[in-house]
């Protein structure tokens, strides 16, 4: 019996129901059944909530594209009611990406998805192996690190950011999507970067509110990805896109716990 996925956008063509490659495939390309996945996901506990389809450009594509799958575990707990452990599946039928199992958090606030960077590893399997034991394995090693991402969000509320250094990693970040104009731009220029830079680090609830750098971040992070309006900050349509942005954060967000 097929999993139903839960989903934010409804298409003609579902990638999940895919049952082989787009026509543009050559004949090594390995498929590697989406529906497959969350099947075998779900009967070892692991619960789709949300799918994310990417963007075609060519119809032929249409069904196959990179898609975003996330999960959570029904006998994992939030963390302090704040945010649970989600587990992220990427997968694509058009050459366009491996499948991928990543760790993330889903904060209940904004509902936004946060996604780990390089401390937790990400599975990466080619589409030239079609096991999906590969996943299943995957998962459960993934889960074995939840108490060590609980205790990373500990660390995150624990830190304290001086101004300077709050202000320094607001830079940081903005570079991520945005080039910080050089010092003799136009002035149209800077004053963008500025206004996208005052923004970025606004609250949108006041329990946002704070100068640790969980609160920091997640705040930042909602920004960077999701815009805002008057703000010149775009929000993140594509969800690879949204993906990359969100683990190069992380990776930011831990250079600031161990060096600043």
């Amino acid at each position: 019996m097929n999993i139903i996925i839960p989903s934010l956008e409804v298409v003609n063509e579902n990638p999940i129901e895919a049952t082989h490659a787009s026509s543009n495939r050559s004949q090594r390309y390995g498929f590697i059944s989406s529906q497959e996945i969350v099947n075998a996901l779900g009967e070892s506990g692991y619960e789709p909530r949300q799918i994310q389809y990417g963007k075609v450009r060519k119809d032929e594509n249409k069904g196959f594209q990179k898609h975003i799958i996330k999960f959570r575990h029904r006998d994992i707990s939030d963390i302090g009611g704040e945010v649970a452990p989600e587990f992220v599946l990427i997968n694509s039928h058009d050459g366009t990406s491996s499948a991928q199992l990543s760790l993330g958090l889903r904060v209940f606030a904004c509902l936004n998805g946060l996604v780990t960077g390089d401390i937790f590893q990400t599975l990466k399997v080619y589409h030239r192996n079609t096991d999906v034991n590969h996943f299943i394995t995957a998962a459960n090693e993934l889960r074995s690190n939840v108490p060590q991402l609980v205790e990373r969000v500990e660390l995150f509320r624990q830190k304290q950011l001086t101004d300077a250094s709050q202000k320094q990693y607001l830079i940081d970040a903005l570079k991520l999507r945005y080039d910080q104009p050089e010092a003799d731009a136009d002035y149209a220029d800077r004053r963008e970067w500025d206004t996208r830079l005052f923004y970025l680090n606004r609250a949108r609830r006041y329990s946002d509110g704070g100068t640790d750098l969980w609160h920091t971040f997640n705040r930042v992070q909602e920004n960077l990805t999701q815009g805002r309006p008057n703000s010149g900050i775009r929000k993140l349509s594509a969800p690879a896109a949204d993906l990359k942005v969100n683990k190069k954060l992380w990776n930011l967000t831990e250079q600031y716990l161990l060096n600043n």
